[in-house]
């Protein structure tokens, strides 16, 4: 699972190069217009490869994702992965997949001492939905600040430009230039990347409260337990990836954090 993950972070890294690529280029050849013919078609290509890299990218976040709800189920209920189902995920993982898997493990994924049960199931979710809420609004601060800045760059040179005579001759450029990287970030989902991390956060935090308020009866109910962990389940498969650099700027702290609170 957590080989899978890798491989579809490094394709949507590269996916998001591509887009980032296209805007640059785009911008450049409205600067340099001599050349703009084969540009344009630079961005065609890479529009195309973007395209096609994104695919891979939710392709693999797919193939992890249904690995987890198995595991989720297997570690916590005790709802074994059948072979064929192994068999399977095997077959449709890459080789680099599959040998980095075959690796050692850092640490066990769920740290819950209890049997496989129901309260079991509920603990581990509890655990994914408190790394889960602090990295997704980690990352919303970090696309809404991106975006932020993004606009007020924008703002201040198309400023400049009205207030500055002796580069006014520059403004349908610059303004050409300011529309087309706006335009770039809302078409391809930039402007709206903090809001779904904030969506991921609260859905997480409402995982967190609900498995809480669950761990507090004296029988953790088997409906309610499934429902919520199906409902969490759905919430990060429509969700964006997590980045692996927040994890390991972040993991010391959350892990810290996590044994002095919820491991007592």
């Amino acid at each position: 699972m957590q080989a899978q993950f890798v491989e579809a972070k490094q394709w949507w890294f590269r996916a998001n190069v591509s887009r980032i690529l296209v805007v640059i280029i785009t911008t450049v050849s409205l600067l340099w217009k001599g050349q703009a013919e084969w540009i344009w078609m630079l961005s065609a290509f890479l529009t195309a490869a973007y395209v096609v890299l994104q695919w891979r990218a939710d392709a693999l976040q797919g193939k992890a994702e249904a690995v987890r709800r198995k595991l989720d189920f297997q570690n916590g209920l005790g709802w074994e992965i059948s072979q064929q189902e192994k068999a399977e995920m095997l077959i449709e993982a890459s080789r680099a997949a599959r040998k980095s898997a075959y690796g050692p493990e850092e640490s066990p994924y769920y740290d819950s001492q209890e049997p496989v049960s129901f309260r079991r199931a509920v603990e581990n979710l509890r655990q994914s939905a408190w790394y889960t809420y602090h990295q997704a609004r980690e990352m919303s601060k970090w696309a809404f600040t991106a975006s932020t800045i993004v606009f007020v760059l924008a703002g201040v040179s198309m400023v400049v430009v009205l207030q500055s005579p002796p580069i006014q001759r520059w403004g349908p450029t610059i303004g050409q230039t300011v529309v087309t990287v706006l335009v770039f970030l809302f078409a391809m989902g930039y402007i709206n990347l903090g809001f779904r991390y904030r969506l991921l956060s609260q859905q997480a935090e409402k995982a967190l409260s609900r498995a809480s308020n669950l761990l507090g009866l004296d029988a953790v109910p088997e409906i309610p337990t499934i429902q919520l962990l199906h409902e969490y389940q759905i919430a990060c498969g429509a969700a964006p990836m997590i980045p692996d650099w927040l994890w390991n700027r972040k993991k010391d702290e959350l892990n810290r954090l996590w044994h002095d609170h919820f491991m007592q």
